[in-house]
C-alpha cells in the first residue's frame, strides 16, 4: 500500500486506507509516549528522595523499604513499556496494564508506610495526591491509561488510611478519595481537549492534501505520497501523468457544471479500475496523476492499458454523456530516483504523448526506466 504521507505532528507514516479514528489514536498514543518518557525520568530521583525524607518518621521502616522496592520495580516495568516500544506499534494494552500496576503500588503506599505523626500522615497523603494529579495531566491522552492508574491508586490508597490509620488519618483518606475523583474529572476534560485537537489535526492534514471537487489527493498529497514511495531504496515506483483530451469542448458545450461532473467521474473510475494499491490524484485542472507499485516495464504497460481503458466508455454528465480521451505519460522510477526527476520524467512522457495524440482517446507514452542526468 502506498503511504499517503508523513504526518508532521506525529512523525508517523499512516496508510491512506486506515480510518480517521485510527489516525487520531496514533496521534494520541505518540503524545502520551512522549510525555511519559519525560515524567519517567523523575522516578529515579523522586523515590530515593522520598525514602530519605520519610524513613526516620515511619513506624515501620521495613514496610517503607518494601514499598520503595515495589515502586522501583513498577517504575522499571513502566520504563520498559514507554521507552523501549515504538509508539508506532499498538502498545496501548501494555501501557494500560503498566499503569494499573503503578496505580496499585501507589495505592498500597499508606498500608505499608503509615507514620503516627499527623503532620507526616498529611505529607504521605500529599504524595499520592501529587501523583494522581500528574497522572491526570500526563496520561490524559488515552482514557484507558489514566483510568487504569487513578482507580486503583484512589480506592486502595483511601482504604489504607481507613484500615491502617485512625482519627486524622481517616480524614486524609477522605481527602485522597475526593482529590482522586477530581483528578478523574480533570483527566477526562483534558482527554477531550486532546482528542479534539488530534481530530482537528487529522482534518486539517486531509484538507490540505485533498482536492475539494473530486475528494482525491491534490497536488500536495500526490507529491508527498510520491516522495514517501521513492524513499524506498529497494522498490521501483510507477508514476503516471494524464491530461484529458476534449475536456475544453465539454466545458464549452455543456457548461462548467458538466465539466466538474466529468472530472469527478474520471477520478472515481480511475480509482475503481486501478484498485486500492494505487493513489489517484487530481494534479490540477484536467490533469490527473497516479502513484502505483510496479516492478518492471511490463507491469507499467499493463497499468497504461488499464488507465486507457477508463476512457473507452463515455461518461454520464448532466443530462447527457461525454466522450473524452487522455494523453498518458508513464514512468517507472528505479530505486534512488529523486522526486524532481520522477516528476520531470513522467511529465515529459505525458507531453510527448500529447504531441503524438491526434485521436479522441489519446496514445500513451512510456519513458525509459533510467532517469535523465
Amino acid at each position: 500500500m502506498i503511504p499517503l504521507g508523513r504526518w508532521e505532528t506525529v512523525d508517523l507514516e499512516v496508510p491512506r486506507a486506515i480510518t480517521d479514528q485510527t489516525r487520531v489514536n496514533s496521534i494520541l498514543r505518540v503524545r502520551m509516549h512522549r510525555m511519559m518518557r519525560v515524567t519517567m525520568l523523575c522516578v529515579p530521583f523522586g523515590i530515593p528522595g522520598l525514602l530519605l525524607a520519610l524513613l526516620p518518621r515511619v513506624k515501620n521502616a521495613n514496610s517503607l523499604l518494601i514499598w520503595v522496592g515495589l515502586a522501583l520495580a513498577a517504575a522499571l516495568v513502566q520504563w520498559l513499556a514507554y521507552l523501549r516500544h515504538d509508539p508506532a506499534d499498538d502498545w496501548t494494552f501494555r501501557a494500560v496494564w503498566t499503569q494499573t500496576l503503578g496505580g496499585l503500588v501507589w495505592g498500597v503506599f499508606p498500608w505499608l508506610a503509615m507514620p503516627e505523626d499527623p503532620v507526616w500522615q498529611a505529607v504521605i497523603v500529599g504524595l499520592p495526591i501529587a501523583v494522581l494529579m500528574a497522572a491526570a495531566m500526563f496520561a490524559s491522552t488515552l482514557r484507558a491509561t489514566y483510568v487504569a492508574f487513578l482507580v486503583p491508586a484512589t480506592v486502595f490508597g483511601s482504604a489504607g488510611f481507613f484500615v491502617v490509620g485512625d482519627g486524622d488519618a481517616r480524614w486524609c483518606g477522605v481527602a485522597l478519595f475526593a482529590i482522586g475523583a477530581f483528578a478523574g474529572v480533570l483527566a477526562e476534560a483534558s482527554h477531550r481537549n486532546q482528542y479534539e485537537s488530534a481530530t482537528l489535526t487529522v482534518r486539517l492534514h486531509q484538507q490540505a492534501r485533498t482536492d475539494q471537487l473530486t475528494s482525491l489527493a491534490n497536488r500536495a498529497g500526490f507529491v508527498e505520497a510520491l516522495g514517501d514511495a521513492l524513499s524506498s531504496e529497494t522498490d521501483p515506483v510507477g508514476v503516471a501523468f494524464l491530461d484529458l483530451d476534449g475536456f475544453k469542448a465539454v466545458n464549452d458545450q455543456m457548461g462548467h457544471a458538466a465539466g466538474d461532473e466529468l472530472l469527478v467521474a474520471v477520478g472515481a473510475r480511475l480509482t475503481e479500475r486501478l484498485g486500492d494499491d494505487a493513489l489517484v490524484a487530481r494534479y490540477g485542472g484536467d490533469e490527473f496523476t497516479v502513484v502505483v507499485p510496479a516492478t518492471n516495464e511490463i507491469e507499467m504497460a499493463d497499468i497504461k492499458r488499464r488507465i486507457a481503458a477508463v476512457f473507452s466508455d463515455s461518461f454520464n454528465v448532466g443530462a447527457g454523456s461525454a466522450a473524452v480521451g487522455a494523453s498518458i505519460g508513464v514512468y517507472l522510477a528505479p530505486p534512488g530516483t529523486s522526486l524532481d526527476s520522477a516528476l520531470r520524467e513522467a511529465d515529459d512522457a505525458q507531453y510527448q504523448a500529447k504531441r503524438r495524440s491526434q485521436q479522441a482517446h489519446g496514445i500513451a507514452g512510456i519513458r525509459s526506466a533510467t532517469p535523465r542526468s
